[in-house]
């Protein structure tokens, strides 16, 4: 083989390798009318780009390293159904641990984490994410809003680990009306329990409701280090159906975990009903 056609055969295969391709989804005229159809075709590093403005689907598993992205934070709607009432599962889920996922430019909503469907999971009612020390979970320009977690913990977002930890990160996000359900329902918008290293940046956290502990946010996970710059917390509850402590209408931040906060704003949370009431805005 001449090198100009050896040089040509590798630009080729290096082509091939670098760039990924683009799947569209919606009802009508896209590539696949659902996002779970879309993973199982796309190749790890796709991109699937959901076209409709609303798109309704539950029980979304990723299972590739793989960007899902809408039109717009609030252009692009993915939900598990209409009626939040009525809706029986989680919206998305990360089960298999080491991926590198980006959600962009969308809003995930209504989702009902109630462990009777076919995911079984009660945690997490909007995302479901299961860390090992190579997973890289990222939200840009995502709302979170309107998901219930009917187990315990995580109302917008649960994350857990397989006993290694990875990296979730979020910009420009909005975690809005999320609710952990019952005594023991800590994280009303996101429970972190498997992340070693969570940052978010130029975020809002508003209006989620724990029934225990962490209205607004809950970290159980020792060792990691949780990032909040430019970021504002406002009108989140808990302890609504705790049977002894309400702790933390904001943060819940256990005792092991390290915390760093930049320029942000905690204001009107607050802490209700339980015998014991600690931490409106931020228990450690």
């Amino acid at each position: 083989m001449k090198q100009s056609q050896f040089t040509l055969f590798i630009l080729i295969f290096l082509s091939h390798s670098v760039f990924s391709a683009t799947i569209t989804v919606c009802a009508s005229m896209c590539d696949e009318v659902s996002i779970s159809d879309a993973i199982m075709a796309a190749n790890p590093g796709d991109v699937i780009q959901i076209n409709d403005a609303v798109h309704t689907e539950q029980n979304i598993d990723i299972d590739k390293n793989i960007t899902i992205q809408g039109t717009g934070q609030t252009a692009t709607i993915v939900q598990a159904h209409a009626n939040q009432a009525m809706a029986v599962d989680g919206v998305f889920k990360i089960l298999t641990v080491g991926l590198t996922v980006i959600f962009r430019d969308m809003t995930i909503q209504n989702g009902n984490a109630d462990g009777t469907m076919s995911s079984t999971l009660d945690t997490g009612g909007a995302v479901y994410i299961r860390c090992n020390s190579s997973t890289d979970v990222t939200f840009e320009n995502v709302t979170i809003n309107n998901n219930k977690s009917q187990g315990d913990r995580g109302g917008g977002i649960y994350i857990t680990d397989d006993g290694t930890q990875g990296m979730v990160t979020f910009t420009n996000c909005v975690i809005s009306n999320n609710e952990a359900v019952g005594s023991g329902g800590d994280g009303g918008g996101i429970a972190n329990r498997g992340a070693d290293n969570l940052t978010m940046t130029k975020c809002t956290i508003s209006g989620n409701t724990a029934g225990d502990d962490g209205g607004g946010f809950y970290v159980f996970e020792d060792g990691s280090t949780n990032r909040f710059i430019n970021c504002t917390v406002f009108n989140n509850s808990a302890g609504a159906s705790s049977i002894d402590e309400g702790r933390a209408g904001g943060f819940y931040l256990s005792s092991d975990s390290n915390f760093e906060f930049f320029n942000c704003t905690i204001v009107e949370n607050t802490v209700s009903t339980a015998a014991t009431l600690q931490g409106a805005g931020i228990y450690h």
